[in-house]
């Protein structure tokens, strides 16, 4: 059985790595007005930003179609594969899923799994690692499905956010709960429950949102890995990258990327850390 794994351009690799791994990335859209780009493909994180904050509109999001996701199927099939492992970030958070999971069941030919990461970004990187370290040790498809599922639960994410502007401009919280955050000029600490976008709590100053990041990260217990991921905050990111590695000696500690689609929602001045518990 030859097992290939399939994800989405929400998770973060490092450069090289999903090639290195195998791994096949299939694309969300982000679009601006009547233009739509392929997130990672048409529209670089530098030059999304950059657009984000020139544009009087908010752009929009979009999973890929049931044929994006037929097509690479497809292709992997093609390309020898016997059976596909697709990891997505949430299912709460995108139809992305939902979306893979249908097409899998048409791939006829093919022997399928669909997981839920419950996270995104480097997090859902995290478990496709696992799974592919599982793979390659020989594991079948079911049995590489089953350690991405635990990697799953093992995964945490912690959010700071300069204003709910963003999130509100995209349906995720209500105009009047960010139009009170803005008032009292609080920092929003979000998280990830499940899957699911939960509020941790809010902090007056920038300062203390990412003193508390640490915190909520180094509470988690004895850790396999961890990541720091911003928008366009990145002497912020290196520096809660030393602070990180100061306080959890022996743990590695990277630096990721926000990409477009989850930078539609928190807007720029996000910054967040995922672990990964051991």
């Amino acid at each position: 059985m030859t097992v290939r794994i399939l994800t989405d351009s929400t998770a973060w690799f490092a450069p090289g790595e999903a090639r290195k791994l195998g791994v096949a990335v299939v694309p969300l859209y982000v679009v601006f007005g009547e233009s739509a780009y392929r997130d990672g493909v048409d529209l670089s994180v530098r030059d999304f930003f950059a657009m984000l904050l020139e544009s009087p509109d908010l752009p929009r999001t979009s999973q890929p179609s049931p044929g994006d996701f037929q097509v690479a199927y497809q292709a992997l099939a093609e390309q020898g594969a016997s059976a596909v492992l697709a990891i997505h970030l949430s299912s709460h958070l995108s139809g992305t899923f939902a979306t893979s999971k249908t097409a899998a069941e048409q791939s006829a030919g093919l022997e399928t799994e669909v997981v839920d990461s419950k996270c995104t970004a480097a997090g859902q990187t995290f478990i496709i690692r696992e799974a592919a370290q599982a793979i390659a040790e020989g594991a079948t498809l079911k049995e590489a499905a089953a350690v991405a599922r635990r990697a799953a639960d093992k995964v945490h994410t912690f959010i700071a956010i300069d204003t709910l502007e963003y999130l509100q401009r995209g349906g995720r919280v209500s105009k009047t709960k960010a139009l009170f955050g803005a008032a009292l000029g609080v920092k929003p600490l979000l998280g990830l429950r499940d899957g699911e976008v939960a509020e941790l709590g809010r902090v007056r100053t920038r300062r203390r949102s990412l003193d508390r990041l640490l915190e909520l990260a180094t509470s988690c217990g004895p850790l396999k890995r961890a990541a720091i991921c911003d928008a366009t905050t990145a002497d912020e990111a290196r520096e809660l990258k030393q602070r990180l590695e100061q306080a959890l000696p022996g743990v590695p500690v990277e630096l990721g990327r926000i990409g477009a689609v989850i930078g539609v929602h928190a807007g720029p001045g996000m910054v967040g850390i995922q672990v990964q518990e051991a």
